[in-house]
Order: C-alpha cells, then structure tokens, then sequence
C-alpha cells in the first residue's frame, strides 16, 4: 500500500475528525448523507454495522486510491435504541432512563480500501453505568446544551463525563470511533505501521 493512500473520513462528526487528529492521523472529512431508513433490520446489532458500511460505500465509489472510514453509534438501553433528543424534554426522558442503570454503547465501523476493494466491518461494545442523577444535575448537564445531539442525551468526553460511574470496555468507542480496533484494520492495510 502506497505510504501517500488518503484516508477518508465518511462523517461529519466532530468527535470522530478529533479522534483522528489526536491519533496524528491526515484525512479527509468527506460527510456521507446516506437515508437511514434504507438500513432496516431486525437485529439492532445488523442494523448499526449496515449503517457504518452504507456510510463508507457511498463515500468509497468517489475515490479510485483510499482508505474510506465509516462508523455509525447507537446507545441501547434495555435492547431499545436511544437515538439523539428531539428536544429538551426527550433529553430529560432519557437521562433520567439511564440515571443509575448500565448500557451498551454499540460502535459499528466499516473501513474500505477503494484500490483492492477490500472492505472490514466490525462492531464493537462497550458497557456504560450511569450514576444516580438528581433532578438538579439532569437540568443543570440540558442547559448546557451538550445533550441535544448526542445518541443516548450525553458526551462521555464533554460535561457528560460527570454522569458517569464506570465503564467496560473502549472509551473512544462512546465517543465514537473504536480506536484499538481501527488501528487493527489500518495496520492490516499496511497504511499504520504494527506497534508493539
């Protein structure tokens, strides 16, 4: 694999371009606008993974030499999705389901190499226990206004972080993008160099 390939960023997220910066890795951030009705499944798990890798196919037909990185996140409390708030009062419906309770967080990513066509999908989980929340602290974390477009009402990286008990697994995957796991794919590409 050329040392010169370009990386593509299939999403307009900014946790996951932030991601990238702070692992020192130069894309490009190349939305992909894709309807998610078209990714219906009976299986929350599917339907996630089918998101990530209709993200990067959409984005990988417009380059002939990249590496295209698509990634879709979903918060699941008690086997439902909790996608991002509508509004003020769906927020607070929210955070006061997960007040004290644990839940998955599930990232999805699907990297694909548009000059051989080679294509990884995979689908990480990690386990999130939510403090005890007062009505003070759930009012006080929406007026902030970090909730609103966030899945699951919070950013473990911002103000969320204090909403926080524990965690098991990938932190980076809450964020958004699994970073162990998208290193593994990078190095299998020959784009990273295998660290130790």
């Amino acid at each position: 694999m050329p040392h010169n390939t370009r990386i593509i960023l299939a999403s307009g997220s900014p946790r996951r371009h932030a991601i990238l910066n702070q692992l020192g890795i130069s894309h490009m951030v190349v939305p992909s606008r894709i309807d998610e009705k078209d990714a219906k499944t009976k299986s929350i798990r599917e339907h996630v993974k089918k998101l990530a890798r209709l993200k990067a196919e959409k984005v990988a037909v417009r380059f002939k030499d990249a590496i295209v990185i698509g990634a879709d996140t979903l918060v699941i409390y008690k086997g439902k999705a909790l996608g991002k708030p509508k509004d003020r009062k769906e927020a607070a419906a929210m955070l006061r389901k997960l007040s004290g309770k644990r839940h998955r967080v599930f990232t999805a990513l699907c990297v694909i190499d548009t000059r051989s066509g080679r294509k990884f999908t995979r689908l990480v989980s990690t386990s999130v226990k939510f403090r005890k929340l007062s009505k003070e602290a759930i009012g006080g974390y929406i007026n902030s206004g970090e909730p609103m477009d966030k899945a699951g009402a919070y950013a473990i990286q911002g103000r969320g972080a204090a909403l926080v008990k524990s965690i098991s697994g990938d932190f980076y995957n809450v964020v958004g993008l699994p970073v162990p796991t998208l290193l593994e794919i990078l190095e299998r590409l020959h784009v990273l160099p295998k660290t130790a």
